[in-house]
């Protein structure tokens, strides 16, 4: 059997204008508001600096509409938020 590639990226919440603490203080408060939306799941770390997302794509059958509705997701729960 052919092996099963994870697409895993990494990306961070940055709107502009937020200070480093502001920006972490968002970003946790993001991560929180999509996984209470229920839609998608992501992983939330913080590598260096800031918080970084680690969504990843392990279906086999996944394609770039999945990607799509997942940065949709994403950026109505950021709206929601300011």
């Amino acid at each position: 059997m052919a092996g099963m590639r994870l697409k895993t990226t990494a990306f961070r919440f940055k709107p502009g204008g937020l200070s480093e603490k502001k920006l972490h203080e968002s970003s946790q408060r993001l991560g929180e508001a999509v996984i209470e939306n229920g839609r998608v799941l992501f992983d939330a770390s913080m590598p260096g600096k800031g918080t970084t997302f680690r969504p990843a794509f392990s279906n086999w059958r996944a394609r770039a509409l999945v990607v799509a509705e997942f940065a949709s997701d994403v950026a109505e729960s950021s709206q929601r938020l300011s």
